[in-house]
């Protein structure tokens, strides 16, 4: 989940990359799109799990076209590995 900037809409993200791996040298993208300019909660499925120890959220793109982007707060849903 992805909870954008609550008190302004400077620094949401528009596109997005996400990349996961085992190893921080070692990150595959697995998920990219777009989210809508609002402070609603978004939500990214990947549709299968995904086996991972480190996670990478990468802003490709601000809503405004700014160099920076912020985070309000940023959760993963994590199960238990078979």
């Amino acid at each position: 989940d992805y909870l954008p900037r609550q008190d302004q809409g400077n620094g949401r993200i528009g596109k997005y990359e996400l990349r996961v791996g085992l190893t921080q040298d070692q990150l595959v993208k697995v998920k990219e799109g777009t989210f809508p300019n609002n402070a609603s909660l978004q939500r990214v499925f990947f549709g299968a799990p995904i086996k991972a120890r480190f996670v990478e959220l990468r802003a490709v793109e601000e809503v405004k076209g700014q160099e920076w982007t912020s985070v309000a707060e940023l959760n993963f849903l994590v199960g238990k590995a078979k």
